[in-house]
């Protein structure tokens, strides 16, 4: 009989006889301490925690009534109860009484009474004497020819107690905390008990050369793909809970990255540390229906809790990909592709490298144009004016020059979108968000007086003559005008005195300078107004439309604006211009 058949053999006898253990999760380092509170010989036993995981996971069935042992099983990885300062893969078994079958634990608080079992006397490994027998050996262990060798200290007892003792309170009473009274001795013998009970407690799973390729680890030289996982899931936690802990895990130590490739990074770790801590939880374990957990389930929970916390979420695949990406070297690329391979600075474009002027006029179409710029027009800018200009211009190098190559294969293959955008971004200019833009008042700066001063002119002395906004009469109607106008009411400004062709004297008005004279020009013109006399000969009616405030566009600009090296973006105008 091997070691775990005899300490399982024992502990079942144990869990017969006494109610106390019966009906409760008990973790693994609470069975082995309590079978050597009753079995002190089990001391000797070498990774006797091991051994007893392993046959008590044989003996452990599915939370349905398929479970002929009634012991029930889960695990987790949590601080050790009795050694707070180690993390492990803690198991925790059920003994049932075959009245219920219990719930399946989610976390493992829900099995935190394992370590209460244990009293000041179990603890510290002391025998109490009340009503209990001593029991010295193993169940079996002891020939009967050895039997009659031994003294009556060390005679043996069978395992269960007999009959009449069956009811009485045979076990250490109750305690809420183990204590710090365990012998350095007993530290000593479980050292290397504790360090292989963390790998062989664990599913068999994380020994894979399958969980090595999924998480990058070196299976040919031994590296334990769950430790690494553990230390990945601090590293991600760290990304996302400091200001520049993304820096941590980028390559070229997140240099040049965006507002936004920044926020997308963190994005990333906290999904990829969801997924990582749900793989170490489940990947291995048996479901109760037989089947087991994959990676890609655990990525689908780990979208499934992020929108439970509100966020918009993303795919299981897209989550699967981040980690093809950071398993490597526990970094993701850089999204610049010379900063991800090295390559600082950026290597000037070849068409900038012999034509310097070519960036100067490029950046120039594209201020001009900044408030409707796209990509597009560039391209279409570039092929129709800038490279028959530039082809011209190498022909006069020669047709051997690099120059005139250049030219030649771009007219040959045209320039497209990607070739011009990645100009552009070399250039300066970047697309941001669109930011509300604002006028300072600068009425009396100079160049505004210049401005005004121009705009007053063009608009009073070249425009107004030509708009239906005058009315002519003769010398006589004006005065019998004024006449008929009240004392208070007269026409106060003197107009534009001329003669007509055949030599009538006329006067010019216009037809804001007076009430009735608005009236008048609404009944004698259609427009309300004729040109004036002083219009240039041959000119053209000019109707101005102003700017209605009533009319609004909500959310006609567009969510993001190019801005140029400098910093600077285009003003966004007022409105889409006049309406009718």
């Amino acid at each position: 009989m091997s070691d775990g058949d005899t300490l399982f053999d024992s502990l079942s006898a144990l869990i017969k006889s006494s109610g106390l253990y019966r009906g409760r999760w008990l973790c693994d380092e609470s069975l082995v301490r309590i079978l050597h509170t009753y079995y002190p010989k089990t001391k000797e036993v070498d990774g006797m925690r091991s051994k007893l995981v392993k046959r008590l996971n044989k003996a452990a069935g599915a939370f349905d009534d398929s479970n002929i042992n009634k012991i029930y099983k889960a695990n987790f990885s949590a601080h050790c109860p009795f050694q707070p300062s180690t993390r492990r893969r803690i198991n925790y078994y059920y003994f049932g009484n075959g009245q219920r079958i219990p719930k399946e634990p989610k976390t493992a608080p829900s099995c935190s009474e394992a370590p209460t079992l244990l009293s000041y006397s179990a603890t510290n490994e002391r025998q109490r004497s009340c009503n209990m027998p001593k029991q010295k050996e193993l169940p079996g262990e002891v020939s009967a020819g050895k039997k009659k060798e031994r003294n009556d200290n060390d005679k043996p007892m069978d395992a269960t107690p007999r009959r009449s003792q069956r009811g009485k309170y045979t076990v250490p009473c109750i305690t809420v905390t183990p204590t710090q009274a365990d012998s350095d001795e007993e530290e000593e013998d479980n050292e290397e008990e504790e360090e292989g009970a963390n790998v062989d407690t664990q599913p068999i799973y994380w020994s894979s050369p399958e969980a090595a390729k999924l998480f990058g680890c070196n299976y040919n030289v031994g590296d334990d793909p769950y430790e690494l996982l553990e230390e990945r899931i601090e590293l991600l936690e760290n990304a996302f809970d400091h200001y520049n802990g993304y820096r941590e895990v980028v390559t070229g130590e997140g240099e040049g990255l965006s507002d936004f490739q920044v926020h997308r990074f963190r994005q990333k770790c906290f999904y990829l540390r969801n997924a990582y801590a749900i793989a170490l939880e489940k990947l291995g374990v048996v479901k109760p229906d037989g089947t087991k957990t994959k990676w890609i389930d655990c990525c689908r929970l780990a979208v499934e809790r992020a929108k439970m916390m509100g966020y918009r979420g993303v795919a299981a695949d897209t989550i699967m990909e981040w980690n093809r990406h950071f398993r490597r070297d526990g970094k993701f690329p850089h999204p610049d592709p010379y900063f991800a391979n090295g390559i600082r600075p950026k290597p000037k474009p070849a068409l900038f490298e012999f034509f310097p002027q070519a960036a100067i006029d490029i950046t120039d179409f594209i201020i001009k144009h900044q408030d409707h710029f796209t990509v597009d027009m560039v391209v279409e800018h570039f092929n129709k004016n800038m490279l028959p200009a530039l082809h011209e211009e190498a022909k006069e190098l020669g047709n051997d020059s690099e120059e005139y190559a250049l030219t030649e294969k771009l007219m040959e293959n045209n320039p497209k979108f990607t070739t011009v955008y990645r100009w552009v971004k070399y250039i300066g200019f970047t697309v941001q968000t669109t930011k509300k833009s604002y006028y300072v008042d600068g009425h009396e700066y100079p160049e505004q007086k210049t401005d005004r001063i121009k705009l007053a002119k063009t608009y009073l002395v070249e425009l107004e003559p030509r708009c239906s906004r005058w009315i002519q009469m003769t010398l006589d109607e004006f005065n019998d005008l004024q006449a008929s106008l009240p004392d208070n009411d007269k026409i106060i400004h003197n107009g534009y005195d001329y003669e007509s062709d055949d030599g009538t004297k006329m006067k010019e008005f216009h037809v804001d300078n007076h009430m009735r004279l608005m009236e008048m020009a609404n009944e004698k013109y259609t427009l309300g107004g004729t040109m004036s006399v002083r219009a240039p000969t041959n000119s053209k009616l000019v109707v101005i439309f102003g700017q209605d405030e009533a009319i609004f566009s909500e959310n006609c600009s567009l969510p993001y604006q190019w801005v140029d090296p400098n910093g600077k973006r285009v003003m966004l105008p007022k409105s889409n211009g006049a309406s009718t």
